[in-house]
């Protein structure tokens, strides 16, 4: 054991004429200290006095034995350990094994950063030993209790960091497994999406289609019967029509969903929207015998609407147009608007059969179409709807029970909100 001094020892050797060596003092430039190291110094002083020995010694048995498979930077592979030194003096000087949290913390860390597990639980092998060599290095002599508990920490922190590196790669296959069924659910999706498109253009398609087939097949007959050749032209033409509204839905459906529906903002007086709509909409509903009203209360009159027009127009007439394929015969339906804060809330009521709790949340899915209801289109019009109000930066609802009809209601910003 190397006792410590406080005074320089100031000696040298000198060869004398006859071969010996003799003991002169040096000059004051050359004055040396000896090496001190403290007798009776506790383990947990000396490492916390050469923590940063260890550490170095650490880094350089860990490149030294290459333990990761590319040379990591000296900051990643400190890491925890500072702390975990900390941890360590701490539980020599109380003489108990403390070190769990920070074990945790670094298994879970370097799971993060992708190292093996055998990896980490060497990494313990390593500073181990690196503790070691800097206490053999100093020439100190620790007492088996203190070896014994440094033995436990480092066991217990292998333990606490496998422990943590498994569990975080548990978590890590469970989110992969997770993300592989929803992408699974949502090809099934796509794919069924897919079917559904098929199924309702095929059959959408189909009966104006076929219609057109036979009108130029009985136009070819029809020789000079100017008022039959006529009726066939008028019937030609609305299944033409059919056919060109049904692909434009598909078209508007298409841009909804990829987000690349284009709104053109301009100020619009929501009465002459309401006015063009309930106009386009009278024919229909007069062939069944529906009385419309358009309710707009004094506080309501004069709203300017900040829209796109024919999109805000579109909307109005799908609401209105469904209404009139539910409302009875010689039934009503009601066209409100409301000044709501920065909006205006558009309402069409009908007095119609209503919709079922169940189907509510449904409404404004697209090719949705209720239980029980006789197919009436392709099922596409709430859902445009609903498409166009959101684009515009609005709200759509609806308000339904079985038997007390049903209100379709919209939100536009008003111009200067």
């Amino acid at each position: 054991m190397v006792v410590e001094r406080e005074q320089p020892v100031e000696v040298s050797t000198e060869a004398t004429p006859n071969g010996d060596r003799a003991t002169v003092p040096l000059p004051a430039s050359a004055v040396v200290r000896a090496a001190a190291v403290r007798a009776d110094e506790p383990l947990h002083a000396l490492l916390d006095r050469r923590r940063s020995d260890v550490i170095e010694r650490f880094v350089r048995a860990f490149r030294d034995e290459r333990l990761a498979e590319q040379d990591e930077p000296r900051t990643v592979l400190v890491d925890d350990l500072v702390f975990f030194m900390a941890d360590l003096v701490d539980a020599l000087r109380r003489g108990e094994v403390s070190v769990a949290e920070t074990a945790r913390s670094h298994g879970f860390r370097r799971r993060r950063l992708g190292f093996d597990l055998r990896v980490v639980l060497r990494e313990f092998a390593v500073l181990r030993r690196s503790i070691l060599g800097v206490v053999t290095e100093q020439g100190a002599a620790p007492e088996l209790e203190e070896l014994a508990i440094l033995d436990r920490c480092i066991d217990d922190a292998m333990a606490e960091a496998a422990a943590a590196y498994t569990a975080q790669r548990y978590a890590e296959v469970a989110a992969e497994r997770d993300a592989v069924a929803a992408e699974r659910e949502r090809l099934r999706l796509a794919v069924q999406s897919r079917d559904d498109v098929l199924a309702i253009v095929s059959h959408d398609l189909r009966n104006p289609v076929t219609a057109i087939a036979l009108g130029i097949d009985q136009l070819r007959r029809s020789g000079d019967d100017q008022e039959r050749r006529a009726r066939l032209f008028d019937s030609i033409a609305r299944s033409a029509r059919r056919m060109s509204r049904l692909i434009e839905d598909l078209l508007a459906i298409a841009r909804i969903e990829g987000g690349q529906l284009t709104i053109e903002r301009e100020p619009h007086p929501v009465q002459a929207i309401l006015d063009d709509a309930l106009s386009t909409a009278r024919p229909a509903a007069d062939e069944k015998g529906i009385r419309m009203i358009a309710d707009v209360p004094s506080s309501a009159d004069g709203l300017t609407l900040s829209c796109d027009r024919e999109r805000v127009l579109q909307v109005l007439e799908n609401l209105i147009g469904n209404a009139t394929k539910f409302a009875p015969r010689g039934g009503t339906i009601a066209v409100r608007v409301r000044r709501q804060d920065a909006e205006a809330r558009i309402e069409v009521q009908d007095d119609g059969p209503g919709i079922s709790r169940d189907a509510l949340p449904y409404v404004f899915d697209r090719f949705y179409q209720a239980p029980g209801v006789r197919r009436g289109g392709a099922g596409l019009g709430l859902a445009i709807a609903r498409g166009i109000v959101e684009a515009h930066g609005g709200r759509v609802g609806v308000d339904s029970a079985l038997g007390a009809g049903t209100t379709i209601w919209f939100t536009v910003p008003l111009q200067g909100a």
